[in-house]
């Protein structure tokens, strides 16, 4: 316990403006998706990779993936609302229909969920369209299915934490991005190509 927190001592401060600066750029709740793929490029390059500017890194990020992560951010919301409404809507039924209707649902929002926790990730480190995007994080979310189910314990945690102290607001995100990056970088780098020898490439800091 004593080396955990000797390791994020000095990160802390480094986290809290992640967690800022996430909090700041998801206000318009579309912009959530790339506010989230910033935040874990700079969680990555800055607080565990210590390479870069903070908050040049974040807002570098977050411009190059507006347009696109406002995209993926609106089919999540979409599909989550759709899900949401589906339930609501049987919440009484109690027919075998709407208890295997219910159940259908949570099934796919658990589904979706898992794959959300890869995409924006994923949309931080690669350049492919938004298809091919959904089916690498829904791969992932399969493949890596003990990982997916700590990540969604995090989640749980996180929201469970803010809705007990909303006054640790600030810190969580950056807190939050830090473990799920212990996760999902494992997987992320399964994906990426391996450095060519003499590439003179700003992003070698990936495969450190």
């Amino acid at each position: 316990m004593k080396k955990i927190w000797d390791y994020l001592k000095p990160r802390l401060w480094v986290m809290e403006q992640i967690g800022l600066y996430w909090l700041m750029c998801c206000l318009p709740i579309i912009t959530i998706g790339p506010a989230t793929a910033a935040a874990y490029y700079t969680t990555m390059k800055v607080l565990r990779r210590e390479s870069g500017d903070l908050r040049e890194s974040f807002f570098h990020s977050f411009r190059d993936n507006l347009k696109q992560g406002i995209f993926l951010t609106i089919i999540c919301l979409a599909i989550y609302g759709m899900l949401g409404i589906n339930i609501l809507s049987h919440w009484t039924d109690t027919s075998t229909l709407g208890i295997l209707l219910k159940v259908a649902c949570f099934f796919l929002i658990i589904l979706f969920s898992g794959m959300a926790h890869y995409l924006f990730p994923a949309l931080s480190r690669f350049r492919l369209s938004n298809g091919k995007l959904l089916v690498m994080s829904l791969q992932m979310s399969i493949r890596f299915l003990l990982s997916t189910f700590i990540l969604d314990c995090y989640l749980v945690a996180m929201i469970y934490s803010l809705s007990q102290w909303p006054w640790i607001a600030l810190f969580v995100p950056g807190l939050w991005m830090f473990l799920i990056s212990l996760s999902v970088e494992k997987a992320l780098k399964l994906y990426m190509p391996a450095p060519e020898d003499g590439t003179d490439d700003e992003d070698q800091w990936y495969h450190q």
